[in-house]
């Protein structure tokens, strides 16, 4: 699908408004070069062809939980392919922990939180015996299963598709970083009622602007929005901007889990991954000692193969050495993303909502 057909101030708001989705629209205004009376039209514009949605998300820390699952998975080639896509769905709907997946035909990738040894070791189980169901149903296997703490786990881009959009529609990258993902003061269980009941409603119904919350909750608009400014200050909550990736022109997504090895220089590999996260269209970084997590959208019809062969070879010699770890690739026309950035069935567990 070609890329949506915008005028250049509004590709550029879309940009800013994705890049600096906390930030006042005046601030916005100003990194851009815009009257704010032009950004606020854009952004109408922009929200009424539906190129742009403000969501709400939490994180597995602010929920309680302490591990982060990715599982990526190949599955064999005895069955049909609707089957094989039911079969990878039940492992998402009965571990009730995934909030990110994607899903295309013969492979998929997901991210899923826990808490503690015992539910890692059961959600390998649960989709170990999935993955070997008897009679009809095929059976996948799980291609790659890996573990990182969270509170090791720096989320240097977390759900920013600015990138993505300043390659869609040419634009320059400014040399500014957004601002680390703060760490929650606590979890979510730990609020006070008034402040759990705004921040579910937000995970519950994302979409949702203060004058519709304090409607859902009856409570004043001017409540609810102190009590959702003190979530976000806090770190529970995140409101991102979200482009619709088809209509950007995105036509592959790819996940990437890389290695690092251990006598990496943290210098030159903090040096590479801010060269990746200002040139490449990456819309997730996580990044631990030995694990990176990459996620990343291509706009063009050749798609790279992993980030390996997108980074300059300058950044793989000496001490940095790097693997892929394991890597697949989704056609956007083809692929479900039907817990793409889901935090509702996680909010129920975490609140000890009956």
């Amino acid at each position: 699908m070609p890329p949506a057909k915008l005028r250049k101030t509004d590709a550029l708001a879309l940009f800013g408004l994705v890049r600096y989705p906390e930030q006042p629209q005046r601030e916005i205004a100003e990194r851009l070069g815009l009257r704010v009376s032009t950004l606020n039209a854009a952004k109408k514009r922009l929200e009424k062809g539906g190129l742009a949605t403000t969501v709400a998300l939490t994180s597995g820390l602010s929920l309680g939980f302490d591990s982060l699952i990715v599982s990526f998975r190949e599955y064999s080639l005895t069955g049909p392919v609707a089957l094989l896509a039911r079969t990878d769905r039940r492992i998402a709907q009965e571990s009730r922990r995934t909030f990110f997946g994607i899903y295309e035909n013969l492979q998929g990738v997901s991210l899923t939180y826990a808490r503690g040894e015992a539910e890692v070791d059961r959600y390998r189980a649960l989709a170990a015996k999935i993955c070997s169901t008897d009679g009809a149903v095929p059976r996948p296997e799980v291609g790659r299963q890996e573990v990182l703490r969270l509170r090791d786990v720096s989320e240097d881009r977390a759900f920013d598709f600015s990138t993505v959009i300043a390659a869609a529609f040419d634009l320059p990258m400014p040399e500014d970083m957004r601002p680390p993902v703060p760490t929650p003061k606590g979890t979510v269980g730990e609020l006070p009622d008034p402040a759990r009941r705004v921040f579910r409603h937000l995970i519950q119904k994302p979409t949702a602007t203060d004058s519709q919350t304090a409607n859902a909750l009856g409570r004043s608009r001017q409540s609810v929005a102190r009590l959702r400014q003190r979530l976000e200050d806090d770190g529970f909550l995140r409101r991102i901007v979200v482009p619709d990736l088809k209509r950007i022109g995105v036509h592959s997504l790819s996940a990437t889990l890389l290695d690092f090895a251990a006598g990496s220089s943290s210098e030159t590999r903090r040096e590479g991954r801010e060269w990746s996260l200002r040139e490449l269209p990456v819309f997730t970084y996580l990044t631990s000692d030995a694990r990176d997590l990459v996620l990343t959208a291509s706009v063009d019809m050749h798609a790279a193969r992993g980030l390996s062969s997108q980074v300059p070879p300058k950044y793989f010699v000496g001490p940095y050495k790097q693997r892929t770890f394991a890597h697949t690739m989704f056609a956007v026309e083809r692929a479900d993303l039907h817990t793409f950035v889901d935090f509702k069935p996680l909010v129920e567990d975490a609140l000890a909502v009956k």
